[in-house]
């Protein structure tokens, strides 16, 4: 017998078997390095793991951009109060006018998930290394005086937050 043969008997009984018991489609991703043939190393991971680690990185990325643009959000919103109030008190512009004005720089304090804000604010000082008071982070994130309390004494282990807990 040839060894062809033996070829196809196998390709016809593995084909077979494809058929009777379907086999698991498995999307992996191999990385082969080294310097020489003698210490080689193989890693093998399954993309779905792969894509799940870089959409972690991904969502991580997004809580820091988006407490930074409140933070940036905020700052905004108090340089503007600032410069008309100081207006106000240069004469420059009328009560009545300020106080016009002064209505639409109110808010009512929005209901955040503490473990939410706790995050946020951790981010915020390990970003910035500002120390902010209680009040001042209740104004940035728009949230309750007592919630930012709550946060902060969530977060452990940031020594920035050891004047404001």
């Amino acid at each position: 017998m040839s060894n062809d043969w033996n070829i196809e008997k196998a390709n016809y009984f593995l084909g077979t078997l494809d058929e009777a018991v379907p086999q698991p489609q498995m999307d992996l991703l191999i990385r082969v390095s080294g310097s020489t043939d003698e210490d080689m190393e193989l890693y093998i991971t399954g993309t779905e793991k792969f894509k799940r680690h870089f959409g972690n990185i991904f969502e991580r990325f997004k809580v820091v951009k988006d407490t930074l643009v409140e933070v940036i959000l905020s700052q905004r919103r108090s340089l503007e109060y600032n410069g008309f109030y100081t207006a106000f008190l240069m004469g420059q512009m009328k009560e009545e006018e300020f106080e016009k004005i002064a209505i639409k720089f109110t808010y009512k304090p929005k209901t955040i998930d503490i473990k939410v804000l706790s995050a946020k604010i951790n981010i915020l000082f390990d970003l910035t290394q500002i120390d902010y008071s209680t009040s001042e982070l209740a104004d940035i994130f728009r949230c309750n005086f007592n919630d930012a309390i709550s946060a902060t004494r969530l977060i452990t282990g940031n020594k920035s937050l050891g004047e404001v807990q």
